[in-house]
């Protein structure tokens, strides 16, 4: 009979617990019936035997009375209070969240500074009015005599580096000069962009109202607010009635105060989930993000140690990412990686993690059909000796070195490439983007450029193999090149890299994970995120689009413009271009938080042009989507906080293009005027604060017309390309601390518009 394990409490193969106290559990051997289960839930553990003592449940230090049923209705004692107590917990149940440490400071009248003013332009004099400081807020008047209060909070008790999630400001009792204060009148506070000092003048106070932030309202019958997210800034008083109505009188009841509710500022917790895969002299590392960054501070990046069997660091690395490559080990030796998270407050605790380096076997000489599959991959081991680290090493590079070869003008195609046979190992790779190193060699004739001097490198590569053979070469992938105008010997530097998705020019150096097949044939290039990325790090972030989203989308139209939602699956909206080339493009997502996910994917879609020279290129279709996913849970805990109330989405949109003279312009749509960038145009706006998505277009107008002026006859648009440049910004109350920035940068790559 085979042994059947029962778990009270909990479902350890998914990781749901009870939460709380179970007592008076029995288990039978056969079902029961109705009157049977009745019986039972009235009566309690050991029935009517006087020598059971049934204990109260959730006691500390209580034993429970459990019992077994037989099939004949008789019952076996198996635990009563003869016995010592057994404590004990369920395997794997996860501690309560920890709750949050919210702490509490009161700003009394002394902390509040006061100053007044008249604010007709003309009230002193003729002239405006000079702010001045005052022990009483007066708030109304008439004419010349108006008078507006503004106040401002000393901090100076509040911890640094504090998030204040709660600012409840009191003005106190109200006093009236001329008798009864009006009962309905309403005091309403405006936080104000710029410090008060001694040279404000009372007419500019209201010209200078921070229109981000809704003012606050104070009722005279409670005159109180929350004003947390203006905490630091001064805030302007007034009132809707004509009536003079006094705070902080020394004879008012009650005195103005702040209660302020903060999270004190702290190192982040551990990172979750560590794992680490030994390579051949090498490892990578990946993690879950903290699961608190101990503040509001954004997380600043990682520290990873690599220590020795013997205890000393032979590696000491600083990442942005959540995964780290590390190479420069020996083979054989179990390590010990160590990770903590980092915030502008202080360094986490580590989190460490063992592996072992492992040789790689060699490739086989020659891919194709020169390669026997083993039964078993196992079959070949490495040692030391036989490593086959520099043998992928070498045939990533070459990877590269063919494409530079065809785009040098030293190989007509792809197959005249030095080293590429028709059984090579990265040949079937290679032929999929002959076209496109063809048409970029040709762009560049026709713009009067030859390219030169081209050289590839691959920084901290790893090599691992799996338990079916496949090995992954990791690294970081920089190509460098020169130009040279055709009319002379002028050269220029450009560096660059080739993309996962096997563009031909993209702008930065990329990492890159190359996949060999158990033969070393190159069968695919991914991104090592989402390949490293941690489950727990963007949890539910909302509904992915669905199927039937997906159609509704895409009913009645064909179109060869589908966002491709692998990249980005929050995408719902298809782009109409039937006809049209179209590329996707998505930058890889900021996590600033656990729970907050920024996004940002674009698509351009043109209409080729076959004439000699492309003077004019229609654009059909160009979107940008950025948005902020936040959990629930996420929500709940800082939601509050003035960060994410006010955060905003800057997005800068981007063309360029490649002429041989002349210049590009953006014709269409309007805004777009030249960047810093050589043949760029550019267009920037921003969200509203507060707001978790921002597009481009706002309007639904998608489309676009590149020129080429000037230079005429040579005028030509060789090639172009769209992209954008995004970021959210996360403002802290505090102006002393620099407000949080994620950027997010993509574009389309080169594309021929004849193409």
């Amino acid at each position: 009979m085979a042994r059947l394990e029962h778990h009270i409490g909990g479902n350890t193969a998914y990781g749901e617990y009870f939460k709380g106290i179970i007592d008076e559990v029995r288990i039978y051997n056969r079902a029961q019936t109705a009157a049977e289960i009745t019986t039972d839930m009235n009566t309690p553990l050991g029935g009517a035997a006087p020598s059971l003592a049934r204990t109260t449940s959730g006691k500390p230090g209580a034993s429970t009375t459990a019992t077994v049923a037989s099939s004949d209705g008789s019952e076996l004692e198996i635990c009563t209070s003869k016995t010592a107590p057994v404590h004990f917990t369920t395997p794997g149940t996860p501690p309560d969240d920890p709750p949050e440490d919210i702490r509490h400071l009161t700003l009394g009248k002394d902390d509040i500074v006061v100053k007044t003013a008249k604010t007709d332009p003309a009230a002193c004099a003729g002239s405006p009015c000079t702010v001045t400081d005052d022990t009483v807020m007066r708030i109304g008047g008439t004419g010349i005599d108006k008078t507006a209060a503004v106040i401002g909070l000393r901090l100076t008790e509040l911890p640094d580096g504090a998030a204040v999630s709660e600012a409840l400001l009191k003005l106190g009792t109200p006093t009236c000069p001329a008798g009864p204060c009006p009962a309905d009148a309403v005091i309403t506070a405006t936080p104000l962009k710029s410090p008060v000092t001694g040279d404000s003048k009372g007419s500019d106070l209201t010209g200078d109202a921070d229109t981000s932030t809704t003012p606050y309202t104070l009722p005279l019958s409670t005159p109180q607010a929350d004003i947390s997210g203006s905490e630091y800034q001064w805030l302007l008083l007034t009132s809707d009635k004509d009536d003079v109505v006094n705070f902080s009188d020394a004879a008012a009841d009650e005195q103005p105060s702040v209660g302020l509710a903060y999270l004190p500022a702290g190192p982040p917790s551990k990172v979750l989930n560590l794992t680490v895969t030994g390579g051949d002299a090498s490892a990578t590392a990946s993690w879950g993000l903290p699961e608190s960054n101990g503040s509001v501070a954004l997380l600043e990046g990682y520290d990873v140690e690599v220590i020795d069997s013997g205890g000393n660091v032979v590696e000491n690395l600083e990442v942005k990412d959540s995964w780290a490559a590390i190479s420069g080990l020996a083979n054989d030796i179990t390590y010990t990686v160590k990770v903590r998270a980092r915030t502008a407050h202080g360094s986490g605790e580590w989190e460490a993690k063992t592996f072992t380096t492992r040789a790689v076997p060699p490739p086989a000489p020659n891919g194709g059909a020169g390669c026997v599959l083993e039964p078993d991959p196992q079959q070949r081991k490495a040692t030391n000796e036989e490593s086959g680290r520099q043998a992928y090493i070498d045939r990533v590079k070459h990877y590269y070195q063919a494409q530079d070869a065809v785009l040098e003008s030293r190989a007509t195609s792809i197959w005249d490439a030095p080293g590429v046979t028709a059984d090579a190992p990265s040949t079937a790779k290679l032929s999929l983007l002959n076209a496109a190193l063809i048409s970029e060699r040709e762009i560049l004739e026709r713009i009067g450029l030859s390219r030169t001097d081209s050289a590839v490198a691959l920084d901290h590569p790893v090599v691992q193999s799996d338990a079916n053979g496949t090995v992954h070469v990791t690294a970081t992938v920089s190509r460098t090149w020169r130009f040279q105008e055709a009319e002379s010997s002028e050269t220029k530097a450009t560096t660059s890299a080739v993309t996962p998705l096997g563009q031909v020019e993209p702008s930065d150096p990329t990492i890159s994970i190359h996949v060999f097949d158990r033969c070393g044939n190159m069968t695919i290039i991914i991104v090592p995120l989402p390949q490293h990325e941690d489950s727990t790090d963007f949890g539910s972030e909302g509904p992915d689009c669905n199927s039937s989203e997906r159609s509704s989308t895409m009913a009645g139209t064909a179109s060869d413009c589908v966002p491709d939602y692998a990249l980005n699956p929050r995408i719902c909206e298809t782009i109409r271009a039937a006809g049209n080339r179209c590329k996707h493009f998505s930058a890889m997502p900021g996590r600033p938080y656990k729970g907050m996910t920024f996004r940002a994917s674009g698509v351009v879609g043109w209409k080729p042009n076959h004439a000699v020279r492309t003077t004019q290129l229609n654009i059909a279709k160009m979107r940008i989507w950025t948005q902020v996913y936040m959990t629930d849970s996420f929500r709940q805990k800082y939601g509050k906080y003035q960060f994410v109330k006010k955060m905003t989405i800057s997005l800068t949109t981007t063309f360029c293009g490649k002429i041989k003279a002349g210049q590009l312009t953006v014709s269409y749509p309007p805004g777009f005027s030249p960047s810093e960038s050589s043949q760029c145009h550019e267009k920037k706006d921003e969200s509203r604060p507060g707001k978790e998505v921002h597009n481009y277009p706002t309007d639904g107008h998608d489309n676009g017309l590149l020129e080429c002026s000037g230079g005429f006859p040579t005028c030509d648009i060789g090639t172009f390309k769209f992209g954008f440049e995004a970021e959210l910004k996360l403002p802290y109350s505090d102006p002393q601390k620099p407000d949080g920035r994620i950027p997010l940068r993509c574009d389309s790559g080169w594309h021929n518009p004849r193409d």
